[in-house]
């Protein structure tokens, strides 16, 4: 904690469509009041749809802008065009091998130019591996093995990189243990390390995929018995909704010991749960901050994750607070080092990933950036501050 240095960096997801050359949307992210940048990669500098030489005269006019304005891009992100696919848990191994040289080894070789780091949300999995555990076992024994791969070749250029945590079962690791036991797999397999990028609004689907209950299975008996369709309570996998139609044709004396048989049969399904708990962001702060190389910041109220910015006005209901934030961060480096996990990180990019919808104006939405940094600057005041001296400032 007292040496990883803190960095506050504005995504340029803001700029797509709207600001799409460095030299548009470096000189107007310094006049916001950043000094750090995250790229992403949706805004035109995806390899899979850039050509080669539009990407290496993009990396010379970041470097030339970087210069001229005294900016630092720190990372890449994806964006939607990658977060739509199956990805590197895609069952075809060419589709996988397509997208690690197609995309990752070109962006690990210009992020290695710049001196960046790179997030990514790239994989998930279909219906028909999460609906059998041993087809999940072998999907995820399969893209543990394609981000070692790549996290051992980026390591040798000096990039780390990020997978970022979610909040839905078909999209690995959304759960704190998972994301624990995720980054000690690819590293055990390797020898090289994956971060996390915890979101702070990538806890609000947490609650909507917990354990059931006894109550919850009785509920959802009782409402079958009313011939109503059962809405807004999960139990996992399709075979377990089979299993509580059959029990609603059955005599309600047998409920009870039914309950106990389907929450012993969903032990095997135990990916598609989540504990309560795991909807609070601090929680995950607390417990792999000091393993998020890059934090992706957005205010939330907990219930939506809009990625809202920290105005006045949002921060009323938000429950992302600046100095929350940072002692849960520095709780999670003084926690005992975890068995088999990588080397706790040397530093932390805060990326503001605040969108500017298509309907809104741009005047209020650089507005809504302004405000945003100037908020954090009261916890952060300059980056590369160490997380011990940001708590300090806090005091």
């Amino acid at each position: 904690m007292n040496s990883t240095r803190l960095y506050l960096a504005c995504d340029n997801c803001f700029a797509i469509k709207r600001w799409i050359k460095p030299s548009q949307w470096i000189p107007l992210i310094k006049e916001i009041g950043f000094s750090s940048i995250e790229a992403s990669t949706d805004n035109e500098m995806d390899p899979l749809f850039s050509t080669d030489a539009y990407m290496s005269d993009w990396v010379k006019e970041v470097l030339e802008q970087e210069q001229e304005h005294s900016m630092k891009v720190r990372s890449f992100f994806t964006g939607y065009q990658t977060y739509r696919t199956t990805g590197l848990a895609h069952p075809d191994q060419r589709v996988r091998q397509k997208i690690k040289d197609g995309w990752f080894i070109p962006l690990i070789n210009h992020a290695k130019t710049l001196q960046a780091d790179i997030g990514f949300s790239f994989h998930a999995l279909q219906e028909e591996v999460l609906q059998d555990p041993e087809k999940y076992e072998a999907a995820t024994r399969m893209f543990v093995k394609e981000y070692a791969e790549l996290a051992s070749i980026a390591a040798k250029s000096g990039v780390k990189l990020c997978s970022e945590q979610m909040y839905a079962p078909y999209q690995p690791s959304w759960t704190v243990d998972g994301t624990f036991e995720f980054l000690a797999a690819v590293y055990a397999e390797g020898g090289a390390p994956l971060y996390t990028t915890i979101d702070t609004g990538h806890m609000t689907g947490q609650r909507k995929f917990t354990w059931p209950d006894r109550e919850r299975i009785l509920k959802a008996l009782e409402i079958l018995r009313r011939g109503e369709r059962l809405r807004g309570l999960w139990f996992g996998p399709l075979a377990a909704y089979e299993k509580l139609k059959e029990q609603a044709e059955k005599p309600s004396a047998g409920d009870d010991a039914f309950a106990a048989e389907l929450i012993r049969f969903l032990k095997a399904y135990h990916y598609m749960f989540a504990p309560a708990e795991d909807s609070d962001p601090y929680k995950w702060l607390k417990n792999l901050g000091a393993y998020s190389s890059i934090i992706h910041m957005q205010q939330t109220d907990g219930i939506s994750a809009s990625h809202a910015p920290f105005t006045p006005e949002t921060n009323v209901k938000g429950i992302i607070n600046g100095k929350q934030l940072l002692e849960s961060l520095a709780e999670s480096f003084t926690k005992p080092e975890r068995k088999g996990m990588p080397p706790k990180a040397d530093k932390i990019i805060l990326a503001f990933e605040i969108f500017i919808s298509n309907v809104q104006y741009p005047y209020d939405g650089i507005e809504n950036l302004k405000e945003t940094v100037n908020y954090w600057k009261q916890f952060v005041p300059r980056d590369g501050m160490t997380l011990a001296e940001a708590l300090e400032n806090c005091r």
